[in-house]
């Protein structure tokens, strides 16, 4: 493998394909692997933010997935020692921030930020188009009147990672309450996307 020969950025590349065929078809253990594994090689290239959401994404994928023994040994020490790696190299804050927002990614939207890393179509920083469809969801379900709790049961994740779409939605669309945002949702065709 390239990255046995010390080729990261070919070995990154055939994990991106590879994750994405995975992904496309419905190989949701194998994704989640693949995704691991491109966190690994974004922190032996030094891309520690990077490294950190795609760790913290397989992780919470994994969990989602109950799929709680993944691959081999090595390569859970390898993501262990990526995860420490970047850690130590963002310093607390940046890090649990980057492991937040990985903790956020849907599997999808982890495969789809992943692929982006290898220069696909960029989605806009800010507007209705740079939503997530995992963010896409919890605005739904705001525009329906649930609370984070609510959310978190319908869409099998953390309150917690809630809050932390809610946080990136409010950014993303210059809003700052949830009565905003349900207002603008009702306003918007959500069924389009």
């Amino acid at each position: 493998m390239a990255w046995h020969r010390g080729e990261l950025a070919a070995a990154e590349h055939l994990a991106r394909e590879a994750t994405v065929q995975w992904h496309r078809g419905c190989d949701r253990m194998d994704a989640c692997d693949g995704i691991e594994l491109l966190g690994v090689l974004a922190a032996a290239r030094e891309r520690f933010a990077d490294a950190a959401r795609l760790l913290a994404a397989a992780d919470t994928a994994r969990q989602s997935l109950r799929y709680l023994a993944p691959g081999f040994t090595a390569n859970r020490q390898a993501a262990a020692r990526a995860a420490s790696q970047a850690s130590h190299a963002l310093g607390d804050d940046r890090f649990t921030q980057a492991w937040d927002e990985g903790q956020a990614l849907t599997l999808d939207d982890a495969v789809t930020y992943a692929a982006r890393k290898g220069g696909g179509r960029k989605r806009p920083a800010t507007g209705w188009a740079s939503l997530t469809p995992a963010e896409l969801e919890v605005v739904r379900l705001v525009r329906d009147g649930l609370r984070n709790e609510a959310i978190a049961r319908c869409l099998f994740i953390a309150p917690g990672t809630v809050k932390v779409h809610l946080t990136h939605i409010f950014a993303k669309l210059g809003l700052t309450t949830r009565a905003e945002l349900a207002a603008q949702a009702a306003a918007h065709d959500l069924t389009a996307r």
